[in-house]
């Protein structure tokens, strides 16, 4: 009967602990779940780099990996920018001839195929949402123009450079910027010079904007990615990927400084830092942050031993056709029901003259909040970014878990109690003697006798002797 009731106990022991151990498991499951954290946007100092492959990487400031995107287009990627508002991120994908868009949750949208028009290389947006995208490999336009619908509004053939160093006829554009006056493209086609094109009505040449010495060529290729640095009209000159090295030029076109990485030999991508004072490249693998005044570096992170970075982007960076957005959010909730808002951005900008010839643009941006409006200057059919399920509130659990646990508890302890065995008497053997019954005091005492070899003692008393007590005393006397 006892081994019944140990087994029974323990079978129940295990269920209960089984039983625990999955509720706790599942428990956690619920209150970690891979896809219960909000969603992160671009963040103002983030990195993206493209590492080939239709790969894009995005870091935190601090060279923090935060997440791949992969463009679905099985092909290099070539030139990154992020639209005016920091909300998509807009590739060209350099082998598929197609120009699209991820959002911060690696969803597509806006999509463009460029066609026979050439390989996209560098893009960049206008102060009103146009999209400039130049190409390599064309047959005519290397500069193509759309309106934030992905309407054609422009095309441009830019001149091509005969490279000094291979007598070679050079027409790809790589390196391409915007000043703020909107019409003047500074660009390079991988040889000496920074060249520039009138875009406004059907485009013409214009002159060079500088040449750079021929000691700062690359054996093979020359300029590549540009930055023009503020005020942005060119007065304040740029900043050029020279391969060999990064060359600043000011304003006049004349070099005044460079930047390098021992053992470094590949600077094709670089994009101003939102801090005014610095400005981030590539060679290879390695992502560098460079001080613009005194060209100090520090490696941020690596991609990865086998990548090449072939193109850069840091949210918030400085572009001149771009204004700074400041935003400042209002979100007015009228509705009963609990409503999904989509963003309206409304950018305006105040014109406060100093005196000069040049303005000063300060921007204004406000943001309103409305169920169903599509935001401005953003291509249609974006995707929204995903909105993880709500999760249960985990402190429901805890008392369940909890109150299983000690079930297990209480199991364990009553199945070591029962499962303990009778004290056996260590010899059988042994005489026990009598045993002498003391009863009331009217009863006396009565005497019973034991036999020896029994394993147990066996006592019966009659009934009717009351309150009782026994004790036993051996043949030698001891009790």
């Amino acid at each position: 009967m006892q081994k019944a009731c140990a087994s029974c106990t323990k079978g129940f022991t295990r269920i209960a602990v089984i039983t625990a151990i999955l509720l706790l498991l599942e428990f956690l499951a619920n209150v970690h779940p891979a896809s219960s954290a909000p969603q992160r946007e671009f963040t103002t100092g983030d990195v993206l780099v493209s590492i080939g492959n239709s790969q894009v990487q995005w870091y935190d400031p601090y060279g923090n990996l935060i997440q791949t995107f992969d463009s679905g287009e099985k092909s290099g990627i070539e030139g990154l920018v992020l639209d005016p508002l920091k909300y998509n991120l807009y590739v060209t994908n350099f082998d598929a001839r197609v120009v699209s868009s991820l959002n911060s949750a690696g969803q597509s949208g806006w999509r463009f195929n460029t066609g026979v028009d050439g390989n996209p290389t560098s893009i960049l947006f206008d102060k009103d949402g146009n999209i400039y995208i130049a190409l390599a490999n064309s047959k005519g336009n290397n500069i193509l123009k759309f309106d934030s619908a992905g309407n054609s509004i422009g095309k441009f053939q830019a001149s091509p450079e005969i490279y000094r160093l291979t007598k070679v006829i050079l027409s790809n554009i790589y390196g391409f910027d915007l000043p703020v006056d909107q019409k003047t493209m500074f660009y390079t086609v991988g040889g000496l010079s920074i060249k520039r094109y009138d875009g406004s009505g059907s485009g013409a040449p214009l002159m060079d904007f500088a040449e750079l010495p021929a000691y700062m060529a690359h054996a093979v290729f020359g300029a590549y990615a540009i930055r023009l640095l503020p005020p942005g009209d060119g007065t304040g000159g740029l900043l050029v990927a020279n391969q060999g090295n990064i060359v600043r030029l000011d304003g006049n076109g004349t070099a005044i400084q460079t930047y390098n990485v021992p053992y470094e030999d590949g600077w094709i991508t670089l994009n101003l830092d939102p801090d005014g004072e610095s400005f981030w490249s590539a060679s290879g693998p390695n992502v560098y942050k460079f001080n613009l005044q005194d060209g100090s570096y520090r490696q941020v992170f690596n991609t990865g031993p086998y990548d090449t970075v072939e193109a850069l982007a840091v949210v918030g960076e400085f572009i001149a056709a771009q204004p700074t957005p400041t935003f400042t959010p209002t979100v007015t909730d009228t509705s009963t029901a609990t409503p999904t808002f989509t963003p309206t951005r409304i950018n305006t900008a105040t014109f406060t003259p100093t005196g000069s010839s040049t303005p000063t643009i300060t921007p204004i941006y406000t943001s309103t909040f409305t169920p169903t409006d599509t935001p401005a200057n953003i291509p249609p059919n974006q995707p929204p970014i995903a909105t993880p399920p709500s999760q249960p509130s985990w402190p429901l659990v805890l008392p369940i878990v909890g109150g299983l646990v000690l079930v297990g508890i209480i199991g364990t302890i009553t199945f070591i109690a029962l499962r303990r065995p009778p004290l056996p008497n260590p010899n059988p053997n042994l005489n026990l003697g009598r045993m002498n019954v003391q009863g009331h005091k009217d009863m006396g005492s009565q005497v019973v006798e034991l036999g020896s070899n029994l394993p147990t003692p066996q006592i019966h008393l009659s009934p009717g002797l009351g309150k009782t007590s026994y004790s036993v005393e051996s043949k030698d006397g001891s009790r």
